[in-house]
């Protein structure tokens, strides 16, 4: 297994991740990510010493002198279960961004922590040696949940009662795309003996399936972001009512301040 890897690769990985972190700060959790994965692909000590160190130097300077209240608050029962509840919604995308939807996703993005947790387990405890492509799924899976969990840290008490925002569903889907990957294997060691003709009905199946439900989801996002439009354009115009604390922002001088120095800046130029 040593063999697929190469100082070139693994120094074009290290720099990868630093470049990571510049594009969104998500980026700084790819470092327990690329640890796991070496680790898991026999990768050698010197190296592993050598990412953690880089890693952990990297972070300390990204972070420096940032503002990290949020993340400092007290760890009380309450928090904790709120930041639980955020992190199986933030799973749980898209459907977490429709409110109607939100208790489905809730099952939904409980059901994918437990898979993938099992997953994880089950890989990082095996014996046998791990393949790339199980290496490579389960990575995204994990990545996507220490991004969940910082998430769930982070900004678990900014707004509470928004619908998830539709921005971390790109994290969600790197998710799903791992579990596929992982479960390739397995389901074609499931499905080996049964009649060519069945397996491509049943894959139709899974794909109409997961073609309507995401036809549904987009139609109460297409109807909550009508939402969101229209409140927004009375707001500019001059007018405040109670829904634009949830849809134009929490509270009404911040967000009067905000559109005034977006005006100022030229940035919009709305009427």
């Amino acid at each position: 297994e040593q063999d697929r890897f190469s100082r070139y690769r693994m120094a074009a990985a290290i720099a990868a991740a630093c470049l990571s972190a510049f594009g969104v700060s998500a980026g700084l959790v790819i470092w327990p990510v690329l640890l796991w994965s070496g680790w898991r692909g026999k990768l050698r000590w010197p190296w592993i010493a050598t990412i953690a160190c880089i890693g952990g130097l990297f972070t300390a300077v990204y972070l420096y002198k940032l503002p990290l209240d949020s993340v400092s608050a007290p760890l009380s029962p309450a928090r904790l279960l709120r930041s639980f509840d955020y992190a199986i919604r933030f799973l749980g995308l898209p459907w977490a961004h429709l409110h109607a939807l939100v208790w489905p996703a809730r099952f939904i993005g409980f059901a994918m922590l437990c898979l993938g947790g099992a997953a994880l387990l089950t890989e990082t405890f095996a014996q046998r040696p791990s393949s790339r492509l199980h290496r490579f799924g389960l990575g995204l899976v994990l990545f996507s949940f220490l991004v969940a969990g910082s998430a769930a840290l982070a900004r678990v008490d900014f707004a509470p009662d928004h619908e998830m925002p539709i921005r971390y569903g790109v994290f969600v889907a790197l998710a799903q795309l791992g579990l596929l990957l992982w479960s390739l294997d397995f389901l074609e060691r499931f499905w080996q003996g049964a009649p060519r003709l069945s397996l491509q009905w049943v894959g139709v199946a899974i794909v109409f399936v997961w073609l309507c439900q995401q036809v549904v989801a987009g139609e109460y996002a297409v109807a909550e972001a009508d939402r969101y439009n229209g409140a927004w354009s009375r707001f500019v115009a001059g007018a405040w009512t109670p829904d634009m604390l949830h849809y134009v922002f929490p509270d009404r001088s911040r967000a009067e301040a905000g559109l005034a120095n977006l005006r100022r800046l030229g940035l919009y130029r709305g009427p």
